[in-house]
C-alpha cells in the first residue's frame, strides 16, 4: 500500500495521486495506473501498485564497497534499511549527481523495498491492456524494462521499469541484506 510522505509539493501531490489511482484501479477495472518519472530528459513509468512513497534523496547515504555499480549505497527510512538503486547506471544512462533535487521512489521488489533514484516526478497515467507493449530488456541477466506504454495514438512511448528486475540485480540482496527493520539487526562485535 502506498503512503504519503513529506516532500516538496509536486512529489507529494504525485504520491497522493498514485495512492488514489492505486485505490481506484482494482480487479474490477481493466486499467492499470503508473507514475512517471524522469531520468535526465527521458521519461519512465513505475507501476502504481509497487510504489510505496516518493522521498527526497537522503542527506546521508552509506556507500557499500564492492557493491554492484548501480547500488548507490544504503539509507535509513523510519527504521528500515533500504538500498538505493541508481536507475541511470542500471539503464546505461549518464549517472545522476547527488543533490537535494533528486528523488527516490520507495518500491516493492522481490519481497523487500528499495529506493529507485530519479531526477524528477512526472504524472500519473492510467492505461488499458491494449496500450501496454510487453518487452524483456535485460542488463547483466536482470530484466530492467517490463514493457512500453503507448500513448497519444502511439506517438508517445514510456518504458515501464521492472521493479523485480531492479530488485534482482546481481549482488543486491547479498550486498545490503535486503531491506530489514533496524530493530531486528543484531549488532556484530569485531575484536582485534
Amino acid at each position: 500500500m502506498l503512503e504519503r510522505s513529506e516532500d516538496d509539493g509536486f512529489s507529494q501531490a504525485l504520491a497522493t495521486r498514485l495512492i488514489d489511482a492505486d485505490r481506484s484501479t482494482g480487479p474490477a477495472s481493466d486499467e492499470e495506473s503508473f507514475g512517471t518519472c524522469f531520468i535526465g530528459d527521458d521519461e519512465f513509468a513505475l507501476p502504481a501498485d509497487r510504489v510505496r512513497e516518493v522521498v527526497p534523496y537522503p542527506d546521508r547515504v552509506t556507500p557499500l564497497p564492492k557493491a554492484n555499480a548501480a547500488v548507490r549505497g544504503i539509507f535509513g527510512l523510519r527504521g528500515e534499511v533500504l538500498p538505493i538503486v541508481d536507475a541511470c547506471t542500471l539503464l546505461g544512462l549518464d549517472a545522476a549527481e547527488a543533490s537535494h533535487d533528486l528523488r527516490l521512489a520507495v518500491v516493492s521488489a522481490n519481497g523487500g523495498h528499495l529506493g529507485v533514484l530519479f531526477d524528477r516526478t512526472g504524472e500519473v497515467v492510467r492505461v488499458t491492456p491494449s496500450q501496454l507493449v510487453p518487452l524483456n530488456v535485460a542488463e547483466n541477466g536482470s530484466r530492467v524494462v517490463d514493457g512500453v506504454i503507448a500513448l497519444d495514438e502511439a506517438e508517445r512511448f514510456i518504458p515501464v521499469l521492472s521493479m523485480d528486475g531492479f530488485g534482482g540485480i546481481p549482488g543486491l540482496a547479498q550486498d545490503v541484506g535486503w531491506s530489514r527493520d533496524l530493530d531486528e539487526v543484531e549488532p556484530k562485535v569485531y575484536r582485534k
